[in-house]
């Protein structure tokens, strides 16, 4: 990669500030076999007051959904690794009391959004005498809630993007581990591996002036910074199974770059072997027409946001903030890119042009990338 190719790209990042999709924008972009020649961006501000911060190495993003692939499935991916049977483990192996409806609902199933409950409810909306008023009680009253819910689809039938199976899926790791996903993630990855910059809210606690605003909350009635933007993960406690994971981009860039040296050479220092990690990324085909895997989406066959050169042999996620990232595992590359979509509102308008932005990006970096 030339330094003159960049300039297209930046241009791409450029129009979308002006256009008001987001304030400010980091991009990295690399290849497995060539680690030295990596592109990366930092464009706009904090937010589009001309006195606001410029957008740094050291900036940190709300990475919303990012958390779901990051933390939940690669907790998953480490007890899989020790237990062998993790992802067949139904819901009554971890709770109580579980409706029949859902007692043969699996951890495969619930990574992999097939197990049948509904996308999203307001439990941060709900009368204070159906949950607890403190947080730490909080996740055990939500999950009985959510055991208790009608199931939007049966089993295994129909893919459903669900936050409700990863909030249940965060309850089971910390029952299985007596952690919390991320600080179970932190002992068994983070540490070991230096990877500094991914953290939930406290963890630890980072000024003020590096956080990236991720918009208003018309529930909290504030503008966010620093605070998780989903509002059951901030009812929760500011983190969950499905949302709560602040990150600079060399800190996701070093997780990203794990994943792929791990699976194309089982050389990454990941506690997880390259086997685990190929069940993990291979589409799950549950039902046979999804594009999920376990914890991981893969490229859909027309209008995919990873644009058009990825191959159908790669895995990624969006985050509902603006941020994303995709692996191309057959060529070896990987792009990942943090934004504040949301910022200073979240708006339907915005969210069409985001897809529209990720698709002309992603397309304009690979051909960077083949020159």
């Amino acid at each position: 990669m030339k330094t003159g190719d960049f300039l297209s790209v930046k241009r791409i990042i450029g129009k979308a500030i002006k256009q008001g999709i987001f304030s400010g924008a980091a991009l990295a972009a690399g290849r497995a076999e060539n680690p030295q020649q990596t592109l990366r961006i930092y464009m706009g501000k904090r937010t589009f007051a001309p006195w606001s911060g410029a957008i740094s190495n050291n900036s940190v993003f709300d990475l919303a959904s990012l958390t779901k692939p990051l933390i939940t499935a690669l907790a998953c991916m480490i007890i899989e690794e020790k237990t062998g049977h993790f992802l067949e483990e139904a819901l009554p192996s971890f709770f109580e009391h579980v409706p029949d409806d859902k007692a043969g609902i699996t951890v495969r199933l619930l990574l992999c959004h097939a197990s049948g409950f509904s996308a999203h409810e307001k439990f941060y909306d709900m009368p204070a005498f159906y949950l607890p008023e403190k947080e730490i009680e909080r996740i055990d009253a939500v999950s009985d809630l959510i055991l208790s819910m009608p199931l939007a689809e049966s089993p295994g039938t129909k893919a459903v993007y669900s936050d409700l199976g990863y909030i249940l899926l965060g309850h089971i790791i910390k029952k299985m581990t007596g952690r919390e996903p991320y600080e179970f993630v932190q002992q068994k990855i983070f540490m070991p591996q230096n990877i500094q910059g991914l953290f939930w809210k406290g963890y630890p606690a980072f000024p003020r002036d590096l956080v990236v605003p991720s918009g208003f909350c018309r529930f909290r009635k504030r503008m966010l910074a620093g605070e998780v933007n989903d509002a059951n993960a901030w009812f929760l406690g500011g983190r969950a199974g499905h949302a709560g994971l602040f990150g600079t981009l060399e800190a996701v860039e070093a997780l990203i770059s794990s994943f792929l040296q791990g699976y194309l050479h089982g050389s990454s220092g990941l506690p997880v072997s390259m086997e685990t990690l190929t069940k993990f990324f291979q589409p799950a085909r549950i039902p046979p027409d999804s594009t999920w895997a376990l914890g991981f989406d893969t490229p859909s066959k027309t209008g995919s946001t990873a644009g058009r050169f990825f191959s159908s042999n790669s895995v990624g996620h969006l985050g509902y903030t603006g941020t994303s990232f995709w692996i191309d595992l057959q060529e070896g590359v990987y792009i990942i890119f943090l934004s504040n979509r949301t910022f200073p509102f979240d708006t339907r308008a915005s969210q069409s042009q985001m897809k529209a932005f990720r698709q002309k990006l992603h397309d304009n970096v690979r051909r960077i990338m083949l020159v």
